[in-house]
């Protein structure tokens, strides 16, 4: 029991210190209330440069995105640009070459066998003289018959 009383003298006196500490520290209600109008009256000045800084902050960061997003776009219209002379490009080649096609398919056509033509075809195949398929070849590329 005179373990307790001894810790509570000891809490005692260390809660009336801090109590006498904090009392050092408060101040007056009313000398708050002045400070923190005067702080006011400053801090609305201040408030009216800060907010003016930040116009003038916000106007130049869109300047600079308008430039930027102006400069992107443009990047873009160019990547677009080249691709599309790409395919153009491309295009035209595959239009001369199916062009092409269309005009040896329309050759042979010509040349292929009809009910006009077919006598005339037969004739000329008689009238060759056949080609003997019965030979070899050595390995120096001779034919052998």
């Amino acid at each position: 029991m005179a373990f307790l009383n001894t810790e509570l003298k000891h809490y005692n006196t260390k809660m009336k210190s801090i109590t006498a500490f904090l009392q050092s520290q408060r101040r007056p209600f009313s000398q708050m209330v002045k400070e923190q109008n005067s702080a006011t009256n400053h801090n609305h000045d201040d408030l009216e440069r800060a907010f003016e800084l930040n116009r003038v902050w916000n106007e130049n960061v869109a300047k600079q995105r308008a430039a930027r997003l102006t400069a992107e776009a443009l990047a873009v219209q160019a990547i677009k640009d080249s691709k599309l002379a790409e395919n153009i490009k491309r295009l035209e080649k595959e239009q001369t070459r199916a062009k092409e096609l269309l005009q040896s398919v329309a050759e042979r056509r010509t040349q292929a066998l009809d009910m006009d033509n077919l006598d005339e075809e037969l004739e000329k195949f008689l009238d060759s003289e056949p080609i003997n398929h019965n030979f070899a070849i050595t390995a120096t590329g001779e034919k052998i018959r």
